[in-house]
Parts: C-alpha cells; sequence; structure tokens
C-alpha cells in the first residue's frame, strides 16, 4: 500500500465515501450533504497545503480497481497536544487486512513525524471491524461519548510505551 497526498484530483474518490452510506454511518453515523463534503473537502486540502506530513492521503493498493481504496488523515489536535488518525476504505475492500495495513502506514507515518507520544482514533460503536484493527495496533477504548450530532461515539487511545492490560 502507497499513501500520496490528497489534492483536488481526488474529490470523486472523497465524494463516493462520503456519498456512500455504509461508509459513513461507520465513520459519521450519515451520509453528508453536498455542501457538507465540499466544505470537509475543502479544509481538507487546506491541512495539506499548510502542513509538512500532517494531512490527508490516498491509499493505493496497486493492481486494484482504480488504485485507490480509500483515505487516511493524520492530523494534530492542538487543544489535546496529540495526534489523531481516521481512515475510510470503500465498502469492496473492507474485510481484506487493507484497514489494518492503512492504520499501521499512519502509526509509521505519525512515528517519522515524531507525533507518536499519543495517537487517538474516533469510531462507531457499531464498526466492529475498526475497533479490532485499532486493538490489533495497541489502542485502547477509553471513552463512549455522544458527538455534537448526538451519535454515541468511541475514542481509543495508543500511547508510546504504554502496555494494555488484558
Amino acid at each position: 500500500m502507497e499513501l500520496f497526498r490528497l489534492n483536488e484530483a481526488d474529490r470523486e474518490l472523497f465524494l463516493r465515501l462520503a456519498y456512500d452510506r455504509a461508509v459513513m454511518e461507520m465513520n459519521y453515523g450519515r451520509v453528508f450533504r453536498e455542501e457538507e463534503a465540499e466544505r470537509v473537502f475543502q479544509a481538507m486540502l487546506r491541512l495539506n497545503a499548510a502542513e509538512e506530513g500532517l494531512g490527508y492521503y490516498r491509499a493505493v493498493v496497486p493492481g486494484e480497481e482504480g488504485g485507490a481504496i480509500g483515505l487516511g488523515g493524520l492530523t494534530w489536535d492542538e487543544e489535546q497536544e496529540r495526534a489523531e488518525i481516521e481512515y475510510m476504505l470503500l465498502p469492496q475492500f473492507w474485510g481484506r487486512g487493507y484497514g489494518t495495513e492503512l492504520v499501521g502506514r499512519l502509526l509509521r507515518l505519525a512515528e517519522e513525524l515524531g507525533r507518536d507520544e499519543e495517537i487517538a482514533a474516533i469510531t462507531a460503536p457499531k464498526n466492529v471491524r475498526s475497533g479490532r484493527i485499532l486493538l490489533h495496533h495497541g489502542f485502547v477504548l477509553v471513552e463512549r461519548f455522544r458527538n455534537e450530532e448526538g451519535a454515541l461515539t468511541e475514542r481509543y487511545l495508543r500511547c508510546r510505551g504504554a502496555i494494555a492490560v488484558p
């Protein structure tokens, strides 16, 4: 798997993800509205233009349909002083190990950038696969809360040097 900085040419991929009910139910609890999808995509591009290394990436697996299988992001939460990873795969690539590989690539990127002291990830409780991927990579479920839209959400954390207790 290779990661390429998200750019304007990736709009179609982003919109395929943003308008896919199965993808968005697992990530945001609902499909984006058109103006919201555009606002989010533009924010991703602005972050990519402003930050070196941090930002959003197109995940590509050579030999797969069109190559691009989804998106991943590594951002910095100034308030919490920690990195956060995000990832979304097109449904036809679910259950094939690509989510695990994508999270691993994002974690390596965080390490290369020196942003791996503490890393957060947020997912929906019904997104069991994502939870398993995060646990596999040493994350621990630390909080269940309602997001700004009232959807139940889970926050996972991974701290460098921490030992998970079964």
